[in-house]
């Protein structure tokens, strides 16, 4: 996925850039975040190629706006937030009816869909309120030093913090002085796509920017640096930039590529967590029947800030409740864990598989520190029973005398 995305970003700075400042631009633009999710992989990298890919195509080619639409409407069912800053970001610059139309092809089923199966309460809270307003009262975070507790993540977010908005500004000089010369010179190209898409992507590099205003950690400082770095591109026409901007870029490079190696250090594997998550993944798997229902939670509920969703995934197995990821002010509220433990009784989820080290993890800079229900641990306690207790992980089977669990799996540190 992000070699996918590096190249798509190497071709939009090519539309500005020569080969080799095109070449460390786009790595330095994707090099950061694979170091911060470990084994996960989120929905944002996948939305920003599409996006990424829809600008190219509105700078770099002379295809219809009618693929520019499509591809940004791509990025939009991935991450509804993206899809919209491309496309405002492609509307400076191509024919605005054939990119609306394009995107108007995904955006309308999906919208026809969402309203025929979710009530408009709910759309409104799960797209509309809680993204502008739930990660700032229950994730919301000054900086990436409260979330992750080392002084270093304030160190590296200096580059993280600061590049990009440089980068902006440079972009909108670069627009000025485009400007001036155009007003100088009546002859030169009003209508030069490498001009309007540069003010394409500075909206669309800025909007990205407005995932750092809820909550500032690396991972989302290194999400949306993505698009404000190609910025620089405009910068570099020149093979062989002189000594000042090879310096530049140089200093770019090599403050993205230690931003990737050092914040991985961030994130260490403490005690083979990441094996007892593969481990316990393949013995769940091996445990159920392909439509049997698994629930991924915590082995105390009070605080419910994250969960390894990730073992849903590494198991292939269902899940249990409607609410799959935890979100402290939902998950953690006794109208939440009722309407959970409802599914779970209807689902009959034979396994659990309950985190301990982010049981009680909790921000004091957000309303996730307020412990909440005990509902669901209670349920729990009742209904479930501890098969293998794996350290960082925990099985729990449903109590069910005809089901025998199979042995605990083995991990190795």
């Amino acid at each position: 996925m992000f070699c996918g995305e590096a190249l798509v970003a190497y071709r939009l700075a090519r539309c500005w850039a020569a080969r080799g400042p095109a070449v460390a631009l786009s790595v330095s633009a994707v090099v950061m975040l694979p170091a911060m999710i470990s084994l996960d992989l989120s929905a944002w990298p996948v939305a920003m190629t599409f996006a990424l890919a829809a600008l190219y195509v509105t700078i770099g080619t002379s295809r219809s706006g009618v693929v520019v639409g499509l591809l940004v409407g791509l990025a939009f069912l991935s991450r509804l937030d993206v899809g919209a800053y491309a496309l405002l970001g492609a509307l400076m610059v191509r024919d605005r009816r054939a990119v609306l139309l394009g995107f108007a092809m995904i955006a309308i089923p999906f919208a026809a869909i969402a309203l025929a199966t979710t009530p408009l309460s709910s759309l409104f809270e799960q797209l509309i309120w809680y993204p502008l307003v739930g990660p700032r009262q229950f994730r919301g975070i000054p900086g990436p030093e409260v979330a992750v507790g080392q002084p270093a993540a304030a160190l590296l977010s200096i580059p993280l913090l600061i590049l990009p908005r440089i980068a902006i500004a440079l972009g909108i000089v670069k627009l000025a002085l485009s400007a001036v010369r155009m007003r100088r010179d009546p002859r030169l190209d009003r209508g030069d796509p490498r001009l309007t898409g540069l003010l394409g992507l500075v909206v669309f590099a800025a909007l990205s920017l407005l995932q750092t205003l809820g909550r500032a950690d690396l991972e989302h400082f290194s999400q949306a640096a993505t698009p404000a770095l190609l910025l620089f591109a405009a910068w570099f026409p020149a093979a062989r930039p002189g000594l000042a901007r090879f310096g530049a870029l140089a200093a770019i490079t090599a403050a993205s590529v230690v931003v990737g190696l050092i914040g991985h250090r961030l994130h260490p594997d403490a005690s083979g967590y990441d094996k007892t998550l593969v481990a316990t993944s393949d013995w769940v798997r091996a445990a159920t029947d392909r439509d049997d229902r698994i629930f991924v939670g915590l082995t105390s509920h009070r605080y419910t800030v994250l969960n390894p969703l990730i073992v849903y995934y590494l198991a292939d197995r269902g899940p249990g409740v409607h609410d799959t990821m935890f979100n402290p002010g939902v998950t953690n509220t006794d109208w939440g864990q009722t309407r959970m433990i409802g599914d779970l009784e209807r689902t009959a989820a034979p396994y659990l598989v309950l985190d301990r080290p982010t049981a009680t993890l909790s921000e004091p800079s957000n309303d996730s520190s307020i412990p909440g229900s005990t509902l669901l641990d209670e349920y729990i306690a009742a209904n479930y029973h501890t098969v293998c207790d794996l350290g960082g992980l925990v099985i729990q089977a449903r109590n069910n005398p005809a089901r025998v669990a199979p042995p605990c799996p083995a991990v190795v540190p």
